[in-house]
């Protein structure tokens, strides 16, 4: 669980790569970074809240599940 609001690098991710993201932790900030972002850069939810993240072709497409 971390103290501070996290940034994932996603630069060394490849074409077909799939990443799960769940955040543990309460109102943290979660960013994402390191690729051409489509979709949600950021995950903001409270625990539970999760994000899918594909990397295809220098891109990561990624799409959150918030909860409140």
């Amino acid at each position: 669980t971390a103290s501070t609001d996290v940034t994932i690098d996603l630069t060394a991710m490849t074409t077909g790569q799939i990443l799960s993201v769940v955040n543990v932790a309460h109102r943290k900030n979660i960013t994402f970074s390191g690729k051409v972002i489509v979709g949600d850069s950021s995950l903001n939810g409270d625990k539970g809240s999760a994000a899918s993240i594909l990397i295809y072709e220098g891109e990561a497409y990624i799409t959150t599940s918030e909860k409140a």
